[in-house]
């Protein structure tokens, strides 16, 4: 499994359809799997209430999930906003379970997210509060991806969106970087 990171309106959705249609590779939603195993909504304000049992929702629907498809794309986060607004790391353990074969993390422009954000979820967000939440996404993925001794590709923004699909491609064929 590729596990894809970034912050909330960075374009993993956008870069999940596009690798589907480029690449047939397949891709779920983290938050998708926790909402349909507890047949709730996502809140559109991010915020997660209970970020610890959320992880272990995603464990479970996981487990059933790997045993229809075998290789694809988990889009997900490294960090989420807590009730309060505040970034809060997703506990490492959940990261040693999930069985990473490869880690892309998507950036962008804080600037950019902001107004995506605002066209999306008509949700208001102050660049410097993206820009500091971008920043511990990418710190705690490096973190991951060295303790997990996982490849990572780092997407810097959309004009390397290509680049990361390529990266994706050979991991999902089995081929070496």
């Amino acid at each position: 499994m590729i596990f894809l990171g970034g912050i909330h309106g960075v374009g993993k959705s956008f870069f999940c359809d596009e690798i589907q249609k480029e690449y047939g590779i397949k891709s779920f939603s983290a938050s998708g799997l926790i909402a349909d195993y507890k047949n709730s909504a996502v809140c559109s304000n991010k915020r997660v209430e209970n970020i610890e049992n959320n992880q272990a929702i995603l464990l479970k629907a996981l487990s059933f999930l790997k045993e229809i498809e075998k290789e694809f794309i988990l889009d997900g986060h490294f960090c989420l906003l807590n009730k309060w607004g505040d970034v809060e790391r997703i506990d490492f353990a959940l990261f040693e379970r999930l069985d990473i074969t490869a880690i892309i993390l998507l950036t962008e422009s804080p600037k950019i997210i902001m107004e995506r954000r605002f066209n999306r979820d008509n949700t208001i967000c102050k660049e410097t509060d993206i820009g500091k939440f971008q920043e511990e996404e990418i710190t705690y993925a490096l973190e991951v991806a060295k303790s997990l001794e996982t490849p990572i590709f780092i997407c810097k923004d959309s004009s390397d969106m290509e680049n990361a699909m390529e990266f994706a491609n050979k991991i999902y064929m089995g081929g070496s970087l």
